[in-house]
């Protein structure tokens, strides 16, 4: 048997052994070679100018992503950028994971099992490289990644065999990265081609089984790429680095200088003169006699302009990314639901959802599901919840704004709709609690409480009559509140049970 053989698993559960360069159309990828294609080896400009950034934009026009790409990478070496770029691409791929089984088909539910509960789908995209992916989709504007349904044979000692990735009785694939430096596409005809080890061009097909390219929508999607915004201030940034660290090496100790007696030689000075030049770091020389030597330090203020240019750069980096200075922002809501999602604004954040769940379904789920099951449209659907983290603290303000608001209109004598309540604000209302009935207060506590003796009757529910009350009328006030005490003690129930036939207006003249 052919060395480069492949054992591949079919839909119906037998193996096949498949003795060509190729993979068949029935086993993911159709026409590539095992073991999938060779990525060519690159080399990146090291030193960048305004010229090759309007260079990288030029040839970008014509669909070559060579440049752009380059320009790219040297981004991602700053000391911002790239924590930015985490910060926005974890936002969503750092969010709990669901999947939703597809719409029908008999084996719906068991793709859905395969996928989540056997872990097919991080087996198919490591986190790394889906990460990878999303961020060159994200500063680029396009990200390329192949998906390799091979994997070498452990049984062969030259690792040149390969065998189909079986995982659980299932060909699974895996995500290869790829840098799209070497990818162009051809305006004319719309197609995607890149460029492998061999020189060879091959087309790329989203969703064929092959290829995955994730852009950022539309005809020319490195335009909707960061790239173009972040790379003029990533070029001032990098300037100012390199001023400041120049003028610290040359004015930090100081520049040493002498000044020479009249009527010295000219040879003289120029062998002295040298003799500086050669001094060395922290190194010591004799002047002549009569030479004045001194130390000029700089007195100007330029590391303000570089310190400024930096600062302003890595803003710039953070509204481009996240949809605004949030970095700060996010320190305030701290041990109240906050999180990292809390950097980047929710729309960004959901857009991105969106479109990773439907890109990831289309051209890797649908392929992996025709391959395992025999129909791609058994796919489940990936959800991540990027809804925003609750804050804790904001919560329990508005709830208590709200219970205060309800104890108000209840005092008030309005009724209001608590359904509707519980709908608007989310307070957990169940329904309206009975009003509990207070015991009755002691004669005693009736007196403290009420301004007069007719008023504190009729806390005791035994309302006083017109003849009670001219009769305690008359009374000073020490006897008249011995003589209330005294006909309430001992029969106060059966005072509380009698009709009132207290005269209107006697609490008011008793009063008075």
């Amino acid at each position: 048997m052919y060395r480069g053989a492949i054992v591949a698993a079919s839909v119906l559960g037998f193996r096949q052994v498949f003795t060509g360069r190729s993979l068949p159309a029935g086993t993911g990828a159709p026409g590539g070679p095992l073991g999938g294609y060779t990525e060519p080896l690159s080399r990146v400009l090291l030193d960048w100018t305004p010229e090759d950034i309007q260079a990288a934009i030029i040839t970008a026009e014509s669909g070559l992503l060579r440049l752009a790409a380059d320009l790219c990478t040297a981004m991602r070496g700053d000391d911002k950028i790239p924590s930015t770029l985490k910060s926005r691409i974890l936002a969503v791929q750092g969010a709990p994971l669901t999947f939703e089984a597809a719409a029908a088909g008999r084996l719906r539910r068991r793709a859905l099992k395969s996928l989540q509960a056997e872990e097919d789908f991080f087996d198919m995209l490591p986190e790394a490289e889906l990460e990878q992916l999303r961020t060159w989709r994200l500063l680029l504007g396009v990200g390329l990644g192949e998906l390799v349904w091979t994997e070498p044979d452990p049984a062969d000692p030259t690792g040149e065999a390969v065998i189909a990735r079986i995982r659980n009785g299932r060909n699974v694939p895996r995500l290869k990265v790829w840098d799209p430096r070497h990818l162009r596409k051809d305006m004319a005809s719309g197609r995607w081609w890149v460029r492998t080890l061999t020189g060879v061009e091959v087309e790329v097909r989203p969703g064929d089984g092959q290829w995955i390219l994730l852009t950022a929508g539309g005809n020319r999607p490195w335009l909707n790429g960061l790239w173009r915004g972040l790379a003029d201030l990533w070029l001032a940034k990098v300037f100012a680095r390199i001023d400041w660290a120049r003028q610290s090496e040359k004015y930090a100790n100081g520049i040493i200088c002498f000044e020479s007696p009249d009527g010295s030689d000219e040879d003289e000075r120029k062998k002295f003169g040298l003799d500086l030049r050669d001094i060395g770091k922290e190194g010591v020389v004799v002047a002549p006699a009569g030479y004045k030597g001194k130390i000029l330090e700089l007195a100007g203020r330029a590391w303000e302009t570089y310190d400024a240019q930096w600062t302003k750069s890595n803003l710039g980096f953070s509204v481009a990314v996240l949809g605004g200075d949030l970095a700060s922002e996010s320190k305030k809501s701290a041990g109240t639901g906050a999180s990292l999602q809390g950097e980047v604004r929710d729309d960004l954040k959901k857009a991105d959802a969106a479109q990773d769940e439907t890109d990831i379904r289309a051209q890797v789920l649908c392929p992996w599901s025709r391959v395992s099951f025999g129909d791609p449209d058994l796919a489940p659907w990936p959800k991540w919840n990027v809804d925003p983290a609750e804050d804790r603290q904001a919560l329990a303000t508005t709830w208590n704004m709200t219970a205060q608001a309800l104890k108000t209109s209840k005092e008030a004598g309005y009724a209001l709709d608590w359904q509707i309540v519980r709908e608007e604000t989310g307070l957990p209302i169940t329904g309206l609690l009975a009003d509990v009935a207070l015991p009755a207060p002691t004669p005693v506590q009736a007196l403290a409480a009420a301004p007069n003796l007719a008023t504190a009757a009729e806390l005791l529910l035994a309302p006083l009559t017109t003849a009670e009350l001219r009769a305690l009328a008359r009374m000073p006030a020490n006897d008249a509140r011995a003589s209330f005490l005294g006909m309430f003690n001992g029969y106060r129930e059966a005072r509380a049970s009698r009709p009132m036939r207290r005269a209107q207006g006697a609490p008011e003249r008793l009063a008075a």
